[in-house]
């Protein structure tokens, strides 16, 4: 098989790979889903889930398609972007997506605020 075959073989797969994401999870548009049910419990967004629930980490640090990087101490939100966010090579902020994480994150910078003018230095 030559290298042109095979390098049009992996574009359809990750085409019909993406094409299902956004079909069935909102991958890559407004509606994307952060659901952290019914995923692999060994991949490093899971990892990064239960360091949090059990505070070995305060927070976590992930690109998330369509909102950028995103620092959190919310395992659920972590796992849920992470679980499918694979063979992504580049994204676009999108507003619907910013405005929900964003919503998610604004009790955790509470927080953090909180946390950083109530040390001693």
């Amino acid at each position: 098989m030559s290298l042109c075959t095979e390098l049009s073989i992996f574009t359809l797969k990750m085409r019909k790979t993406l094409e299902i994401k956004i079909a069935g999870f909102g991958s890559c548009c407004g509606n994307r889903a952060f659901d952290a049910e019914h995923v692999v419990a060994y991949e490093a967004s899971e990892m990064m889930r239960v360091w949090l629930k059990k505070g070995l980490v305060d927070c976590a640090i992930v690109a998330c398609e369509g909102a950028g990087t995103v620092i959190t101490a919310n395992g659920r939100l972590v796992q849920g972007i992470g679980a499918r966010l694979t063979r992504i090579i580049s994204i676009s902020p999108i507003p619907e997506v910013i405005e929900r994480v964003g919503r998610r994150l604004e009790l955790f910078w509470i927080r953090l605020l909180h946390g950083l003018t109530s040390l001693k230095v």
